[in-house]
Formats: C-alpha cells, sequence, structure tokens
C-alpha cells in the first residue's frame, strides 16, 4: 500500500525511546492512537521504544510495542493505590484544581522515585513524557539522570477545561493550572506538540522556548487501497469519544434532521464518553435509535469504519479544539471515508477544504445536517472525496512521515 520511509543518520547511535504515559491505555481514544500509532512507526523505522506504564497492565505487548511496568509486583501496586487513596481523602472536603495539582505532584515523587531507580537498568535513550502527568513524574528526575527529557502535548489543559466548563478563564483554578504547565514547559529538553496554533500558545502563554518547541502533527496509517463505489451510501458513523467539549448539542439536533429526512440512515456512535448518557436520552426522545458501538481490537474498528460513507466532526468553535486536530479526522480519511466537519477556522480545517476530502460546514444544527445529506445523495462524490484521502494518508498525511521529523528531533539531542 505504501513504501515505509527509510532512514539513515550515521552519526547516530542506536536509540531506544521510553514513552512514559500519564493516564491508563483505553482512557482516551486520542491519545491512545497517537502515542501508539507513533511508537509503531518508530519501530518500523528500526527505532527501539518501549511503553513505560505507572498503571498495572494485564499484557507485555500493546499492539506489538513492549510495555514496562513500572510497578509490576502486587505491592507496588497496592501502594500507589493508598496513596491515591489518602491524597483524596486529605483534600476531598474541599475538592478543586489546586488539590488535583497536589495529588498529581505526591503520585509523581512516587513514581519518580521508582522510576530513577530503574531507569539505568533500562538502558534508555531518550524518555518521551505523554502530557502533563508524565512530564511531571520526568521533571522530579531530570537533574538525577543522564537521559534527554521530551514532552509531547497532545491538547491544552488549561483550555480542555474551560472549553468543558469546569473552569473560568482568569479564575483560581485556571491561574494554578497555568503556573503547572509553564513549570512543566521550563523543565524539559524538547517540547513536541500537534499543531502550529498549539506551538504559538505553549510559547506564548506556558512561556516556553521557542528554540525547543516543534510541531508532530498526527497521522495515520492507510487502512484500505481503494474505496469502492457503493451506491447504497446510508452509514454515517461518529468516531470520538462523546464528551461535552465535542459539541454534543449539535450532534444530536443535526443527526436528528438527518434521520428525518433520510430515513433509512443508519447512525453509528461511540459507546463511550462522559455524556453518553446524555445523548442516548435525547435521542431516545426524539426516536432516533443509533448503533452504539466498541470495538477492542483496533483492526476490527478500522475494518468498520471502512464500510462507512460518512464520518463526522461536529467540533466546538473554541481555541482548544482549533489547537487540538481530532484523531477522528485522520481516522476518517484513512479508511477512506469522507468528512462533514464544522468550520472553526483551524489549520486542520484546511486539509478537508483544500484537499478536497469532505464538507465544511457552519456550526448549527441544519448546516451540519446538510452537509452529510448532501454526500448521503451523491455515492459518486463519496467515492471522490474517499479516495482522494486513502491517496492523501499514503503519499502525506501517515505517521512514518510524523516519526521521520520526530527522529530529527532526536538527532537534535545527540
Amino acid at each position: 500500500m505504501i513504501d515505509k520511509i527509510s532512514l539513515t543518520f550515521e552519526d547516530m547511535p542506536p536509540l531506544k525511546i521510553g514513552i512514559l504515559l500519564s493516564q491508563p491505555l483505553d482512557y482516551s481514544i486520542g491519545t491512545d492512537i497517537r502515542i501508539l500509532s507513533l511508537a509503531k512507526a518508530l519501530r518500523d523505522l528500526g527505532i527501539d521504544v518501549l511503553i513505560l506504564s505507572p498503571f498495572p497492565l494485564k499484557v507485555n505487548y500493546v499492539r506489538g510495542i513492549p510495555v514496562y511496568c513500572i510497578f509490576n509486583d502486587f505491592l507496588g501496586v497496592f501502594r500507589l493505590a493508598m496513596n491515591i487513596a489518602k491524597e483524596i481523602m486529605k483534600y476531598k472536603s474541599r475538592y478543586n484544581i489546586l488539590s488535583q495539582i497536589k495529588i498529581m505532584t505526591k503520585l509523581a515523587k512516587i513514581i519518580a522515585s521508582k522510576l530513577t531507580r530503574i531507569v539505568d537498568n533500562l538502558d534508555l535513550s531518550i524518555i518521551q513524557a505523554e502530557q502533563e502527568f508524565a512530564a511531571l513524574v520526568c521533571s522530579n528526575i531530570r537533574s538525577h539522570i543522564d537521559i534527554p527529557i521530551v514532552v509531547d502535548f497532545h491538547g491544552i489543559w488549561p483550555e480542555e477545561l474551560i472549553a468543558s466548563n469546569i473552569i473560568k478563564r482568569g479564575s483560581q483554578d485556571h491561574i494554578n493550572i497555568l503556573k503547572l504547565e509553564r513549570y512543566l514547559a521550563n523543565n524539559t529538553d524538547i517540547i513536541v506538540v500537534v499543531s502550529e496554533e498549539m506551538r504559538d500558545y505553549v510559547i506564548d502563554v506556558y512561556e516556553a522556548d521557542p528554540n525547543i518547541v516543534y510541531v508532530i502533527p498526527n497521522a495515520t496509517f492507510p487502512r484500505q487501497s481503494r474505496r469502492l463505489l457503493d451506491y447504497r451510501a446510508d452509514t454515517v458513523v461518529y468516531a470520538g469519544t462523546v464528551t461535552f467539549r465535542e459539541n454534543v448539542p449539535l450532534l444530536i439536533n443535526s443527526l436528528s434532521i438527518v434521520k428525518d429526512k433520510f430515513p433509512k440512515v443508519r447512525l453509528y456512535i461511540t459507546n463511550r464518553g462522559d455524556a453518553l448518557s446524555f445523548l442516548k436520552r435525547q435521542f431516545h426522545k426524539r426516536g432516533v435509535k443509533p448503533c452504539y458501538y466498541w470495538f477492542d481490537n483496533a483492526e476490527e474498528f478500522y475494518r468498520f469504519l471502512t464500510t462507512c460513507h460518512v464520518g463526522v466532526i461536529p467540533a466546538l468553535k473554541h481555541i482548544w479544539r482549533q489547537m487540538a486536530t481530532p484523531a477522528k479526522l485522520y481516522d476518517y480519511l484513512s479508511a477512506g471515508v469522507p468528512v462533514v466537519a464544522v468550520d472553526i477556522g483551524a489549520s486542520w480545517n484546511e486539509i478537508i477544504r483544500k484537499r478536497k476530502v469532505g464538507i465544511l460546514t457552519d456550526d448549527d444544527p441544519q448546516s451540519f445536517a446538510e452537509g452529510i445529506l448532501e454526500l448521503l445523495h451523491d455515492p459518486e462524490l463519496i467515492y471522490e472525496y474517499g479516495n482522494r484521502a486513502i491517496e492523501l494518508v499514503k503519499k502525506e498525511l501517515n505517521y512514518w512521515k510524523s516519526a521521520e521529523k520526530l527522529l530529527k528531533i532526536y538527532k537534535k539531542l545527540g
């Protein structure tokens, strides 16, 4: 399907990258996709990659990537769990963002202490910290080890919380989070982010050194070689976690319109997320009956996705989503599924517009529904957009390209 990029850095010694998790796998679809896909692409390019998990896992490999559990014994896991419980109880009566940061700090020190003792045995060249908690762990060990630290920000935590209506901009909680983020941004060797918008934010708001902040875009792998022309064209899929910050009301209202105007449509929605119960209640009231799906096996998910005709992204018009490129965009493109998305003025919107792989709409249910209906009524347009998306992934928007960029950054670290 695609020739993998072959890289040779003759002056670069063999690398072994330790990828430190901030949260258990399966907690966030988009986070898992980025971490595991970059790890796979690096291994495909000949780099030794190891996932470092502070959380117990029942397997030694995840999608072919070896896993090292920092607390791999029952006693270690028990002690970690007890410390979490103690810290939560301590701050329970006044729980807020500050108490969460205090808990994170305490736990980071516990994990850092263990990681410092074992890091030499792992023979790592670089530790890559995924998101804030892992970055906090690494900030505790940085002065004790002779290994460069790379922090990978997939999203911007304070903006995500604002978009979710958990905190207010300018509040004390917001100030406390920014203080933490600035500390993390200034206690690492390299920062990688997913978009140019996020790079600007990290430099301007987190006060990071511009010389250490690089963009490693989200991407995907090709899931099929070509989309076939299918005149049935009746399947619409939402392939992300169902959360309120993903503009769930727009999703509900627009899909209800689509069902009314195109009764034979089949709607598929991910059976995960904190807004799922709300979404199900609203659809039940309207007599709309989507199929709620979940695949534990990634390959089964992508096989399913190749059978869909329209992929939707009801993006929230917020700086958080402008900076954080949705993983589901690349999932759709990889499977040859044309995209209908809200135009929020983000650089990822331009992929859809300029490369002609979908339709951009206004931020209202009628406009979004009309974008979906336009594709459902035109199977040949689905065929055209879908095959253009597959070729785009093969040639440009794949994780081997992103891994190549990341390798060049690793090279800068010596």
